[in-house]
Formats: C-alpha cells, structure tokens, sequence
C-alpha cells in the first residue's frame, strides 16, 4: 500500500509521497491501524487530516464500514446513519459475531456465557425477543410510570448504566431506547453493542452506532448485502458467493464445536461410568432436543391430515403473507437508504416485481380454496371465546382460536416414534399441558408451532427450564398481539 500527502505550504498546494507500506491484514480496521501507525512515525495527527481519497476498493472507501469512515469523524449524518442501522438484521447480526463479542453480550445482559457458540446466539435471541415484547409493554404504559427501581432494571435489562444516575436521566436514557427500538426500527442487536462505548462517555447516539456497525466483523457486511441484493431482486452473485462461503465456514466451526463436546461428553463416560449409570434417568429428565419438537410437527400434520382439517395449511399461508409483507417493507426501507446515499430511487426489477405479484395472487386463489372448504367441513373445531369475553371487550373472528387435544398429539407421537422414549413423551406431555392454560386438555395450535419453531430450527438442547421461558416468550408475544389488534 502506497501512501502520499497533500499540502498547503505558502499558499501553494504541496503534494508528497511518504513510502509504502507492507500490509498482512487486508480488511478495513487492519489498514485503518497500517495507516495511522505510519502517519503517526512522520509526526501527522490523523485528526487534523480534512479529507482522504482511495482507489476504487470498497474496503477502503466503503460508506458503513471502510478506512474512510474509520478515520473521518462524523462523515455520516444521524438521519443517514439510522436508515443505515435498519439494515442490520438481528439474525445477520448473531450469526457473524465472533464468540468473544458473544460472550460480551450474554454478560451484559446478565445470561449465563456457557454452552456451544450456537447455544450462546439462541440464548441472546430468546433474550432480544423478550425485550421487544418488554419494549412495547412499557411504551403502551409509559415510561412515567415506572418508578426507580423499575427504571434502574429496565437500564440494566439494555446494556445501559442504571446506577449513580438521577431518575429523571433514567428515563431519558429509557425512551430513547424506545424511540430507536419501536419507532426507527433500530435492531436490538445493534443498539447492545451501541451501548458498550457510552458506559463512561456521553457520545450522541448517532455516533454510538456508527461506532457499533465499524466494529462490526466484516461478514455481517458480506451477509447484509446479499440480503439487500435479494429483498431488491437485483441479486450481486458476487456477494451471494461470499455469503454463502461465509454459511460454509459458520457450519465447518460448528460442526467442529459440536464433535468436540461430544468427544468430552465421551472422556466423562469412560472416567465417571459408574456415577453416570446411576444419574442417567435424570439427565434424560432434563434434556429434550430439536428432534423431539419436529416429531411433535409431524404428528401434528398427521392429525390435521386424519381429521382432513386445513389447521396447518392456514398457518403456512399466514407465514407466507407475512413473509411478503416484511419483502414490500424491505424495500420501501431500501429505497429510503438508497435516497439518501445517492439521490436516486432503487428501481425494483421486473422479475422481482412480477413473481410478488404472481404469489401474492396464488396465495389469494389458495385461501379462497382453503375458506370453501373449510366451510363444507363440518369437523373443524373452534374455540369461540365469546362466553370468555366480557361486554367491554368485544370478541372478532380472529379471536376464534383452532384448538387440538393433547391426548391424540400424544397417541400420533408414539405412532411416529419406531422405538416410543415413555420419558421423552411424559416430557413432550408436561410441555403441552403448560401450553394449556385452561387446562381442558386442548392446545392452541398456534401456540404449539411457534414453540416448535423457536426450537427446532436450532441445533440445540434444552433444559426443563429453558423451555419454560420459551413457552411464556410466546405466550406473552400473542397477548401483546392482541392487545395491538384490539387498539
């Protein structure tokens, strides 16, 4: 890397070269760090430095995340900066960080950093989830309602100081997290590690992300741009490529984490074989795996399929509405970013916008299918809540909820099972009847899938207890929801 120096030396414009550099670390940070280093050996403050040029390469002149922005101070205005930080999706986000920065996070929000690098994002999720549901609770309530020792829990919940603050500070500290969470759209994520360089500065918010998205691994922008690629239907097969090589290696460390700990696992059994053999019932009473949740999908299919109800099928077609929903928001918050950046509309193709028409009509044609014949199914069972419902709160027809027995999950799950586990069913039963909170010994099915999906997309195991929070994560998501429909 070669580096020269502009001038104003008696009115005149001075140009210089300084020499080159020879560099090993080729991402934004390392050279940013080459740079200074070799500024600071000829006596040049990078501070005093009023504008820089680069070639062509985005890790140098990169708008989010390159030297440039590294060595400018305040390059990118606040407006921008927070159109910037919507684009940082939690799952991008815990997926790219290395296990340090995760071990970070746990700790600053008071979880417990044991467990596989896969286990400690799970966590970190579940934890993201409740605060978006806390979030919107205390919005709806007002943060003037909380009183100090409320409003010092809620800080130290966010990664905020809580202590030798005044009250009123609290609160200022708390309803920006709100603003930036509930109405800029600020991810969770991004706004944690945002936190971490304001615990003994008070730096302007705007200036906090810009610090958290460049300490950010450069994968998180290698998966972010194919993600933008996609939701605009201008796929950079370049950027794809990279993120998929990125997916690749994420699997590799993985898989290599996992075969250590069961290698672990294996020099316990040989060493304790006789203290194992004796506690062996309850370690099987307190891990359950991924695997039993998608038995437990399954026998729910089975069911919908034997009693020919369409339950399942509506749900797929509700996620796939939603799924559309979030593309056209994607996009009208690209568009937005791609204003401020270059002045211009990004024009979404053609192609894209002629298969989210297509689908969108497919799915409308397959709920008129799925209402005629729902209607001609005498078989299909409703919870109608209208006798639980007191004048004041009217009931809908959304609020009539699909309902399935416990008892037939159970008997589909040991049909599925080639070899039934009576432990691993009594654990699957507990679980259900948790879920049942009018204990009739009928279940929610919506209820059920999410609990499953939480679950069984991770590759992880689950103690009594961990499926305890999940079970009143979602509960509390859908009591939110409805508290939103209502209003």
């Amino acid at each position: 890397m070669s580096i020269c120096i502009r001038y104003v030396h008696k009115l005149s414009i001075k140009e210089r070269f300084l020499g080159f550099i020879q560099v090993e670390e080729l991402d934004a940070l390392g050279l940013t760090n080459y740079i200074i280093e070799f500024l600071n050996s000829f006596g040049l403050d990078i501070t005093k430095c009023i504008s820089q040029s680069y070639d062509g390469a985005s890790v140098m002149s990169g708008s989010t995340n390159g030297v440039q922005v590294r060595q400018e101070g305040n390059v990118i205005s606040a407006d921008e900066i927070l159109k910037y930080s919507k684009l940082f999706k939690d799952e991008i986000t815990l997926d790219s960080l290395p296990r340090p920065q995760l071990v970070a996070l746990c700790r600053v929000l008071d979880l417990r950093p044991i467990g596989t690098t896969n286990f400690l994002r799970f966590k970190l999720r579940l934890k993201l989830r409740s605060l978006a549901i806390d979030d919107k609770k205390i919005q709806k309530e007002g943060v003037g309602t909380l009183n100090l020792s409320e409003l010092q829990q809620a800080c130290l919940a966010r990664g905020m100081r809580a202590y030798g603050l005044t009250e009123n500070r609290l609160q200022q500290q708390l309803t920006q997290w709100l603003d930036l969470s509930l109405n800029e759209k600020v991810p969770p994520s991004l706004l944690l590690i945002s936190r971490a360089f304001s615990f003994t500065e008070n730096i302007p918010i705007s200036d906090l992300l810009k610090r958290a998205i460049s300490e950010l691994p450069d994968s998180v922008g290698v998966s972010t741009k194919a993600d933008l690629g996609e939701r605009d239907g201008t796929i950079n097969n370049k950027a794809k490529l990279e993120a998929i090589k990125e997916e690749e290696r994420k699997v590799a460390e993985e898989i290599k984490e996992n075969l250590e700990v069961k290698k672990k696992e294996l020099e316990e059994l040989v060493d304790k074989a006789p203290v194992l053999k004796d506690t062996i019932g309850i370690i099987k009473e307190e891990e359950i795996t991924s695997t039993d949740f998608k038995t437990l999908a399954n026998a729910i299919e089975n069911l919908s399929c034997e009693k020919k109800k369409l339950v399942v099928e509506k749900e797929e077609i509700k996620d796939l509405k939603g799924e559309l929903n979030d593309y056209a928001k994607d996009v009208n918050n690209l568009q937005e970013v791609m204003i401020a950046e270059k002045n211009e509309k990004v024009r979404e193709s053609k192609a894209a916008n002629n298969l989210f028409n297509k689908v969108n009509y497919m799915i409308y044609k397959i709920e008129q299918v799925v209402n005629e014949l729902e209607l001609n199914e005498s078989e299909i069972e409703c919870c109608n809540v209208k006798n639980k419902v007191s004048i004041d709160e009217p009931t809908t027809v959304e609020c009539e909820l699909i309902k399935i027995k416990i008892d037939e999950l159970i008997s589909w799950v040991r049909k599925l099972q080639n070899v039934p586990d009576d432990e691993k069913i009594k654990k699957i039963a507990e679980i259900l009847s948790k879920i049942d909170e009018d204990g009739d010994g009928s279940v929610r099915l919506d209820t059920v899938l999410k609990v499953i999906q939480m679950i069984s997309t991770e590759n992880v195991k689950l103690s009594k207890k961990e499926i305890d929070m999940i079970i009143q994560l979602v509960m509390k998501e859908e009591e939110m929801e409805c508290l939103e429909k209502k209003n």
